[in-house]
């Protein structure tokens, strides 16, 4: 099969790595496909060229992405679809804006293009692009044959698109397994910033998130304040510069990291995420909004009990395998941390149930490569098949 993959967002995180190892499982364990990547040049999806049965095409670095976005939407894929003769087109968040005469398949990870409206307020640009965006949204929706959500509430909202494909199929992530990304021991400037203890043998919490307005780092960090007060001993590790945490949860940030109640780490790699882990001792996970992180599933499978916002997206994930808190309450959040702290009891009930939980979801990234393989030849089959059965009612007419 010959599938063209398109994503014009350059990326950054654990989205984009996530991706790229979504990709690499495909190609090791379909070497006889061939993959058709357009990314922006800047795009860790360009290291995909190391692989022979993948060709890179990178979207032209003098045009603004939406302007090429709009190009290729509009009419450059079809030509390219006459040159290049692919069984499908597969694109992330935003597909083609017209029918090319190509299966179209949709993979959605971002949430706001298709949660309730109400949430976009949580979107670092204005209302009028997020606005923008979702319609653009919509009519990429309507032109695909299927999409590929990671979650069963993605599902009901893709479904709610009356113009929108009815095949609409849960793959969930992965998280990675040593066959993936081989674990590693932290580096030695993450420990000696986890040697800042507030006291000897302090608890500690791990929010592992990027710098982004939905992931509320200002309601924990508020809430480990509160704690402070209380003559609780507690400290959070956050997995962002200390320059974006002052930024995003004010000057009292400041004191906290003085003090080493608060601990930003700034970026950590995926290689030493399971070593980060096994040195906290319990998770938050306060967001505004996910499609689906990795944090809730690395909290499960790596054996930490966590507590999250109070949200549908968390209990669609974790269900009865994590507490929750009133999303921007940082006195409720300061009593659960307080409660989970202080029951040994419920943290080994919530280990065991998210472990439990975790046996539902893919072992690793090449299980997932194969459900979505399946699926794009199944809709690329559906699709070969009803224009042939378009042919036969031609010529009978």
């Amino acid at each position: 099969m010959k599938v063209l993959f398109q994503n014009f967002d350059p990326g950054s995180g654990g989205g984009i790595s996530n991706i790229l190892l979504m990709l690499q499982a495909y190609c090791r364990t379909f070497p006889r496909d061939v993959l058709l990547v357009l990314c922006p040049a800047c795009s860790l999806l360009t290291s995909l060229s190391a692989f022979p049965n993948v060709q890179v095409h990178q979207a032209p670095a003098s045009w603004p992405r939406e302007a090429y976005r709009l190009y290729w939407g509009f009419g450059g894929l079809s030509r390219f679809l006459d040159r290049t003769k692919v069984d499908v087109v597969w694109s992330m968040n935003i597909g083609p804006y017209v029918r090319s005469g190509t299966p179209q398949v949709l993979s959605l990870h971002n949430a706001y293009q298709v949660c309730p409206f109400e949430y976009t307020r949580f979107h670092p640009k204005n209302r009028a692009w997020v606005s923008a965006l979702r319609w653009f949204f919509r009519r990429s929706m309507a032109r695909s044959d299927g999409a590929i959500v990671q979650t069963n509430l993605m599902r009901d909202y893709a479904l709610q698109f009356r113009r929108g494909p009815r095949k609409v199929v849960v793959i969930p992530k992965a998280v990675d397994s040593d066959r993936d990304v081989p674990a590693e021991q932290l580096p030695g400037e993450i420990l000696r910033a986890l040697q800042n203890e507030p006291e000897e043998d302090c608890p500690t919490f791990l929010y592992a998130a990027t710098n982004e307005p939905h992931k509320n780092h200002k309601t924990v960090a508020s809430a480990v304040e509160i704690l402070r007060h209380r003559g609780r001993s507690v400290r959070l590790v956050f997995t962002i510069g200390e320059g974006e945490l002052i930024a995003a949860a004010g000057a009292d940030a400041k004191s906290l990291i003085e003090s080493g109640h608060i601990v930003p780490l700034g970026w950590v790699g995926k290689e030493h995420l399971k070593s980060l882990y096994d040195t906290c001792n319990l998770c938050v996970m306060p967001s505004l909004l996910e499609s689906l992180s990795s944090a809730y599933l690395e909290a499960m499978m790596w054996s930490r009990p966590q507590i999250c916002s109070d949200l549908p997206f968390a209990r669609d994930v974790c269900g009865d395998a994590a507490i929750y808190a009133r999303p921007g309450d940082p006195e409720d959040w300061a009593n659960q941390m307080e409660h989970l702290l202080d029951d040994v009891e419920l943290q080994r009930k919530l280990i065991a149930l998210g472990q439990r939980r975790m046996q539902l979801w893919p072992k690793s990234w090449v299980e997932v490569a194969r459900s979505v393989r399946s699926f794009l030849s199944e809709v690329s089959q559906q699709h070969e098949a009803a224009d042939m059965r378009q042919s036969i009612e031609r010529i009978e007419a």
